[in-house]
């Protein structure tokens, strides 16, 4: 892929950069989580489940059309905030809607397997997708 597709040059050319820009998301996302689980006891973990997709997805969808590089940074550190509003609400909505026993387990379980599994199904499709697109449709779809 050609570097200058990303409207990033010089910046993607520092391994650190590289490092930061990978793992922001998830630094946030860590970060936020334990207090957005407790903000979802007091104002209801479903408002607070739909008020982090919303989020997600928007802050998802203007990192495709950043075209600077410390905009795209900004717009995947953001994002980790959607992340961690969804994290721990999903996983309250799951264990107070099902009673105790298998079919709890049996969510909690699916819902702890979606992650990896979607990483690798998704780093699959991405390389297929990338290759016959520009990089920026993928925030698009995503």
């Amino acid at each position: 892929m050609d570097r200058r597709k990303l409207c990033v040059s010089s910046s993607w050319s520092n391994k650190k950069t590289i490092m930061v820009t990978l793992t922001l998301y998830r630094m946030t996302q860590g970060t936020f989580v334990l207090m957005s689980g407790r903000l979802g006891d007091v104002y209801g973990h479903r408002e607070l489940l739909l008020a982090g997709g919303a989020w997600l997805s928007l802050c998802t969808l203007i990192s495709a059309f950043c075209s600077n590089f410390y905009a795209f940074v900004a717009m995947r550190a953001l994002a980790g905030l959607g992340g961690a509003f969804i994290m721990p609400n999903a996983v309250a909505l799951i264990a107070s809607t099902n009673p105790p026993g298998r079919v709890r387990n049996l969510s909690l379980g699916f819902f702890a397997a979606s992650a990896p599994t979607g990483g690798y199904f998704g780093a699959l499709f991405l390389g297929a997708f990338i290759e016959g697109t520009e990089w920026k449709w993928f925030f698009v779809f995503m």
